[in-house]
């Protein structure tokens, strides 16, 4: 148990965020991409949609769903 607390104090646990700082950041990301992260983004733009487009994010829950 000791060891599992200590993976998820240096970000090791893999089931969230291992700190603020890794947080902040995607947030800052989401906020520069009007809500998507950069890889969601080029996913989107690969597509031929645009973030701004009404169907953005059904096309993104769509091309992960495979």
């Amino acid at each position: 148990m000791l060891t599992r607390i200590a993976a998820w104090d240096r970000g090791e646990a893999g089931s969230g965020y291992g700190s603020d700082a890794t947080y902040e950041d995607e947030m800052d990301e989401r906020y520069e991409n009007m809500g998507f992260t950069r890889d969601e983004l080029d996913d989107l733009l690969c597509q031929g949609v645009k973030p701004w487009d009404d169907d953005a994010w059904d096309v993104l829950a769509a091309l992960h769903d495979f």
